[in-house]
Formats: structure tokens, C-alpha cells, sequence
């Protein structure tokens, strides 16, 4: 179990304390075509947990194959909905591979990507989606 401590800390700003390792993260109360431009919006910090997410389960699915993901990028876009309700509304992952893959690799990163804890996490309201660059 994690413990964040958030700290309220103007009208446009919180910072974040993990406890168990110390670290800091600042974040903006509201998104950049909001009023908010100084760093991350809570909703920019999910998209943000998405793209690290599928990081670590495609370098644990690396690792089992003897691979070296050092260079992989991912690039994540968040499209809001223009309801009434302001939310997230689409996550979209763009992932480039820095080495050619069989198409069994291929599929065991799909799966990986599939599973991701964050993406398991949302609600189904979110759509998300991965696709994937072999370079």
C-alpha cells in the first residue's frame, strides 16, 4: 500500500510526498487550457501512470526474454470529453521499440501492454489504446 501526502499550497499549485521513499512532485491544480500552465495536471499525472505503467510490464515482459528496452519511448495523449462532465475521455500510447521482435514477441508485448495496472484500473468510460513501433 502506498501513502501519498498532498499539501495544498496556493490556488494553482500541491505538491506530493510519497512517504516511503521521500520523494516530491508538484503539480498544478488545473490543466494548461484551463488556467494552468506551471507543470503537471492531475489529469496530465494519469496519463503520465499510464505510459510509466506499460513501461514496467513491457520491461518485465523484456526481461523474461532476455531483451534490453533501455531507449524504448512511449508518447501518451489524453483527449478530454466536452461534456458537462470534464474528464478524461481517451488515452492513447504510442510505443517505439528499439529492436526488431518475432511476431510471438510481438503478441507477449500486446498482452503485457493489456494488463498494465493503471489501464486495469480505470473506469471503462476511458478508452484507451496501444499501438506499437518496432524501430
Amino acid at each position: 500500500m502506498a501513502t501519498i501526502e498532498i499539501t495544498y499550497q496556493d490556488q494553482s499549485c500541491c505538491e506530493a510526498f510519497h512517504t516511503a521513499s521521500g520523494q516530491r512532485l508538484k503539480a498544478t491544480n488545473q490543466p494548461v487550457g484551463t488556467a494552468g500552465s506551471e507543470t503537471f495536471s492531475p489529469t496530465d499525472l494519469l496519463a503520465a501512470a499510464f505510459g510509466i505503467s506499460l513501461a514496467i510490464r513491457l520491461g518485465e515482459a523484456a526481461e523474461s526474454e532476455l531483451l534490453d528496452l533501455r531507449g524504448m519511448k512511449i508518447t501518451v495523449t489524453q483527449e478530454m470529453t466536452d461534456g458537462p462532465r470534464r474528464r478524461i475521455g481517451r488515452l492513447c500510447a504510442l510505443v517505439e521499440m528499439p529492436l526488431p521482435l518475432t511476431s510471438g514477441m510481438k503478441a507477449a508485448f500486446a498482452r503485457a501492454a493489456l494488463n498494465c495496472p493503471v489501464k486495469e484500473s480505470l473506469c471503462a468510460e476511458i478508452e484507451t489504446a496501444v499501438q506499437f513501433v518496432f524501430v
